[in-house]
């Protein structure tokens, strides 16, 4: 049975919907209702979860159903509001390939003997490895950390703007700014880190002056050397 789209209007938000076209909408939940009823009834509900991590859900995940005889292709509903998995509608007996896709998430395969199976779970193995928080910590720390998960440093910038390389870059400076951001997926081999570390501050060494008052200029100049300092003689002349 082919589902046909009926003549829906196309409004502006905030307006009213007619009784018209309200009523187009239920035909056309009928026509689907219909047609799902007429290729099948069955349902698979297929949960996706990160490998090892089952409770780590992919509610984003794609799922495509393939039935291996007849090469009938059923793509999955997402999860429904307070659920976990996704509803594969429609689907008939036999034996059928499930694809599980997901973005920064490895082609995953499954097959699958419906009605045998009603409910599978799937864990799929991230494509690259995810870029951990180096944020707030020292730059030696962040190197570590990095090459932990087989990564490398492109570039590293102060916040003064000032170009390191990194080898040479002053390891105890605190990371101020990193991208790829954390949490992002990335093929190490080809992708590479940039950083942005807080510039050094030179601190001069500073003195307290000592005072001088009512001193002879040569006893001033003599006090004054103990510190490290000169004096600078400057005559003013009063007025008559």
């Amino acid at each position: 049975m082919t589902v046909e789209l009926p003549a829906l209007a196309q409004v502006e938000a905030g307006r009213p919907i007619t009784a018209d076209a309200w009523n187009e909408i239920l035909d056309s939940l009928g026509l689907l209702r219909d047609a799902i009823n007429a290729i099948g009834s069955g349902e698979l509900q297929v949960t996706v979860h990160v490998a090892g991590q089952a409770d780590q859900k992919i509610p984003g995940a794609e799922i495509v159903a393939v039935n291996k005889d007849t090469g009938r292709a059923i793509r999955a509903a997402q999860p429904f509001p307070g659920r976990d998995a996704h509803t594969i509608i429609g689907i008939g007996a036999g034996k059928w390939d499930l694809y599980i896709t997901a973005p920064d998430y490895k082609l995953t395969s499954l097959e699958v003997s419906y009605p045998d199976d009603t409910a599978v779970s799937v864990g799929l193995t991230l494509d690259g490895k995810v870029v951990p928080d180096v944020f707030g910590i020292k730059l030696s720390q962040a190197k570590s950390s990095l090459a932990a998960q087989g990564m490398t440093i492109a570039k590293i910038l102060d916040s003064a703007g000032k170009n390191h390389a990194v080898d040479d870059a002053p390891a105890n400076m605190v990371v101020l700014y990193q991208l790829p951001a954390k949490g992002t997926v990335i093929n190490p081999a080809v992708e590479r880190l940039r950083l942005v570390i807080a510039a050094e501050v030179e601190i001069t060494g500073m003195v307290q002056v000592p005072d001088v008052t009512g001193l002879a200029p040569n006893a001033a100049a003599a006090k004054l050397a103990e510190y490290g300092l000169t004096m600078e003689q400057r005559n003013r002349k009063t007025g008559a």
